[in-house]
C-alpha cells in the first residue's frame, strides 16, 4: 500500500484521493464498488449517480489515502464487466476550454441532437455506433472517445443527429 507521504496525482481536490470509475454495469452498486476497490486501500466513498433511478454507467470512489499502485495496474471486473479507473480531477482544476457546463443557449439547438452512448464494449468503433443509430434517422457524427495515452476505448462515446426528433426517436426506442 504506497504511504499517505508520498506525492500522487489524486492529491489534487484538498487533498482527496477521488477516482472516476467508468464503463459501469447498470447493475452495480455502492457496495460493488466499495467491495471492488477496498483491497487498494480504505474507501471512505462510494457514488454512482443515476438519472430517472438508472445507473448512468460511471461513478466516483474516495480513499482515505492514496491507494495502492496496483490500482492501476490489475484488471477490475465488476459483474462481469471491466471498468475504467481515472485520477478525478474537479471541475475548477480544468483549464477554461475543457468545462463540462457550456453555455446552453449557444448550443441548446445542437444539444438537442447529440446524445451520449455509454457502457460500450471495448471494440464497439465509431463506425458501428452510426450503422447501429443510423436505424433512427440521420446521423451526422459519430464517436467513440478514447484514452490519449493508450488510444483504447474509454467505454463511451457521442451520436449526433441531423434532426431532433430523430434523437428523440433513438432515445425513446432504443433497446
Amino acid at each position: 500500500m504506497a504511504s499517505s507521504s508520498s506525492s500522487s496525482s489524486s492529491e489534487r481536490g484538498g487533498g482527496k484521493h477521488k477516482y472516476f470509475i467508468g464503463n459501469l454495469p447498470s447493475s452495480a452498486t455502492e457496495e460493488d464498488l466499495e467491495k471492488a476497490f477496498s483491497e487498494y486501500g480504505k474507501v471512505t466513498k462510494s457514488l454512482l449517480p443515476r438519472r430517472d433511478g438508472h445507473s448512468r454507467g460511471f461513478g466516483f470512489v474516495t480513499f482515505a489515502e492514496a491507494p495502492d499502485g496496483a490500482l492501476f495496474n490489475n484488471r477490475i471486473t465488476i459483474h462481469h464487466r471491466e471498468v475504467v479507473v481515472r485520477v478525478s480531477i474537479p471541475e475548477e482544476e480544468l483549464p477554461p476550454h475543457t468545462s463540462t457546463r457550456p453555455e446552453r443557449d449557444s448550443r441548446e439547438s445542437k444539444d438537442q441532437c447529440k446524445l451520449f452512448v455509454g457502457g460500450l464494449p471495448r471494440e464497439v468503433t465509431a463506425e458501428r455506433l452510426e450503422s447501429v443509430f443510423g436505424e433512427y434517422g440521420a446521423v451526422t457524427q459519430a464517436d467513440v472517445r478514447t484514452d490519449r495515452l493508450t488510444g483504447e476505448s474509454r467505454g463511451f462515446g457521442f451520436v449526433r443527429f441531423k434532426d431532433p426528433a430523430d434523437a428523440a426517436h433513438a432515445l425513446k426506442y432504443f433497446p
